[in-house]
């Protein structure tokens, strides 16, 4: 099952082996899970605080609850965090004159997305989500609304949650630890990214370590949010507007 395959991957990255193979063979396995393509699901984009969303206990198995309520779930990767730092010490090696130091960042961003290349290769247009846009890309995408001297996370998520909208998802989740400065701030500007992207969905969740049961009805009621939102576009496109 995938979950094995999880594990050889986890495997293999601490041999430090090839992974390649492994990624293969992963893709291999999904080829062979029955997939039923007549039921329409919404799908949604989450964005935020890394390790929040990212690890299934910190974000109470958040990904896991939206599919059994009927949605799909695209989740920003950490990549795009590698890319944007990168960017930044490009930026302050650049601004202090250090050359050295601006090539040898430089070089290592290079490996760096010659490598993530090399490692999706196997699921090259295999996944609709396989797309990701460059750190560049996501930082002009999110200068709208707040400036790139604020740096962190906050721009990269409001970046991603315009990059979600333009791929045609239906909804956007912000997440975020209790009281976090960036993501409080990413809530704020979620409003206006609503606004400027034809109100698509979309809700924020803070998790401060206690029950949250309570979110099992706000989730319900977001995924139906995103189910109206994907039928009316859906109609809009078939009535060619």
């Amino acid at each position: 099952g995938m979950e094995t395959k999880l594990l050889e991957l986890m495997d293999t990255v601490m041999k430090k082996e090839d992974v390649v193979p492994v990624m293969k063979e992963a893709k291999r396995a999904f080829e062979g899970i029955l997939v039923d393509k007549e039921q329409l699901r919404p799908v949604i984009g989450v964005v935020g605080e890394i390790f929040v969303r990212l690890n299934r206990f910190s974000n109470n198995h958040l990904v896991e609850n939206l599919e059994e309520l009927g949605a799909e779930v695209w989740v920003a990767p950490f990549s795009e965090w590698i890319f944007y730092i990168n960017n930044i010490k490009k930026e302050d090696y650049m601004q202090d004159k250090d050359i050295i130091g601006w090539t040898k960042i430089s070089i290592a961003d290079t490996v760096a997305r010659a490598d993530e290349h090399e490692v999706l290769r196997p699921f090259r247009k295999f996944l609709r989500s396989g797309h990701e846009p460059t750190a560049e890309e996501n930082v002009k995408m999110g200068s709208t609304y707040v400036h790139p001297s604020f740096r962190g996370e906050t721009i990269m998520s409001l970046g991603k949650a315009v990059d979600f909208y333009r791929t045609g998802l239906s909804g956007v989740i912000n997440v975020m630890p209790f009281t976090c400065m960036p993501g409080t701030v990413v809530n704020s500007m979620l409003k206006r990214v609503k606004q400027d992207c034809e109100d698509i969905p979309v809700l924020n969740i803070a998790y401060d370590g206690l029950d949250m049961s309570n979110n099992t009805l706000r989730l319900e009621a977001f995924v139906h949010q995103c189910s109206q939102y994907m039928e009316k576009n859906m109609k809009a496109e078939l009535a060619g507007v």
